[in-house]
């Protein structure tokens, strides 16, 4: 056992790992089944999947090295259990011409791990090995403002605060210009921001006799969501609880809202108003943070 030794090395240029003693060989076992699985028997196949495995394994080290630096860090070592899991699933995620991909937050979890080891580490590790890079790019709608990364606790915990301040009370007075699109669809959006996205908005008008007079359907930017919901994006982010749907409601007395209630029923016009959104939940937020390498 004195003999063994385990060494993981990353540079700018590469990563190189070397081993010796009997852990040397169990773990170069483990990272050949790794690199090649099924792939033995396909003679040049295989060595290019080996080959696409290792410089995706490696570009993801690299990336690591890279945030550690950018946030000071010394990188620790991490458990060989962890680490050949990890090779594994980063070295299947092929480059996107971007740039920006889901080896980003295969390089943040792993500089998490080497900052404190934590049991949920294994699990993020599961949930980034299911998603695809449509996942990715989903979840930058809640991580990402203009590009770079907001993703903070801070950050998050003011939204989550705001956003509940605003649905904290459930009956208000409002003008009729207040319910117009224009106003009502501004004032909702911007409660968008890290963690919350704004799927829809409806306003449901009745007075007296006549319920359900109009209605307003506000899609704010859920064109964005509605193209990942066709194709079960969200659904799974769903399942993996990383996202979760919140729907409020709250109650709008106008007594001026149109033309055709003036005067004809002697009541004010009572709005339902509904706000479906999507939203960060607490397992999510530690995820992103994880794989940001932030926590």
């Amino acid at each position: 056992m004195g003999d063994e030794k385990f060494e993981l090395e990353v540079s700018p240029g590469g990563a190189k790992l070397s081993t010796t003693g009997g852990v040397g060989q169990r773990l170069g076992n483990q990272l050949s089944d790794a690199l090649s699985p099924f792939t033995d028997s396909l003679g040049a196949i295989g060595d290019l999947v080996r080959t696409f495995r290792q410089e995706n394994a490696i570009r993801a080290l690299s990336k690591a090295k890279e945030i550690a630096e950018n946030q000071g860090l010394n990188i620790e070592p991490v458990p060989p259990k962890f680490l050949i899991g990890w090779m594994e699933g980063a070295s299947l995620e092929e480059p996107e011409e971007s740039g920006e991909d889901l080896t980003d937050l295969w390089a943040g979890l792993l500089v998490s791990a080497s900052k404190e080891r934590q049991p949920s580490h294994y699990y993020f590790k599961q949930i980034l090995s299911e998603m695809a890079s449509e996942h990715y790019h989903f979840l930058r709608l809640f991580f990402c403002q203009d590009g770079e990364h907001e993703f903070t606790n801070e950050l998050f915990s003011q939204n989550v605060e705001r956003f509940r301040d605003f649905f904290e009370k459930k009956e208000r007075n409002w003008s009729a210009e207040e319910l117009s699109e224009e106003v009502l669809g501004t004032k909702i959006n911007n409660l968008e921001g890290v963690g919350l996205h704004v799927k829809s908005i409806h306003v449901h008008k009745s007075s007296g006799a006549i319920p359900n007079r109009e209605e307003l359907a506000w899609g704010g930017s859920s064109h964005e969501v509605s193209h990942y919901e066709g194709i079960h994006v969200v659904e799974l982010l769903r399942r993996l609880g990383i996202v979760e749907d919140i729907v409020e409601t709250f109650v709008v007395n106008s007594p001026e809202f149109t033309e055709d209630f003036k005067g004809r029923y002697g009541a004010n016009i009572c709005c339902l108003v509904t706000v479906e959104l999507l939203a960060i939940t607490a397992l999510g937020k530690s995820f992103i943070l994880a794989c940001l390498g932030e926590q």
